[in-house]
């Protein structure tokens, strides 16, 4: 053990621990693996722990069945009961990865500060639009 005052240099090292972004699994279609790349290479590195890596997969997973549901249903000469499935098939898709997307925290709504926040907009009267501004609390 040395003696005496450390010096600056000394005290100036810090540890530099590298954080790698996580991998897209072999088992996932390469148009899933696409949607992985893109939220893991937005985010900061560390931000999907091991423990949430099933959670993502999942969220590709389901992005990519809705984006092929939406293709089905704008296909040309399909019944109006199968557009009413494939309507319905879209809107649980799109739940379930609204569900997925906040709590991986990757919507503006979960990534909002409200501490920065200027509030919201009380009133909205569309410009050009004066009739019925009589009394208008903001006249």
């Amino acid at each position: 053990m040395s003696r005496g005052r450390i010096s600056a240099a000394a005290l100036d090292v810090t540890t530099i621990h590298a954080v790698h972004r996580p991998e897209p699994p072999e088992r996932l279609h390469e148009d899933a693996k696409e949607i992985w790349r893109q939220a893991v290479g937005r985010l900061p590195p560390d931000w999907f722990p091991a423990e949430t890596l099933p959670m993502l997969e999942m969220y590709c997973i389901h992005v990519v069945l809705h984006r092929r549901l939406g293709e089905m249903a704008l296909k040309k000469g399909i019944s109006n009961e199968d557009v009413r499935s494939i309507t319905k098939q879209l809107a649980e898709e799109a739940n379930l990865i609204s569900h997925l997307a906040t709590k991986m925290r990757l919507t503006q709504q979960s990534t909002h500060d409200r501490k920065k926040s200027k509030g919201k907009v009380k009133d909205h009267i569309p410009v050009g639009d004066d009739e019925g501004r009589e009394g208008h609390p903001l006249d």
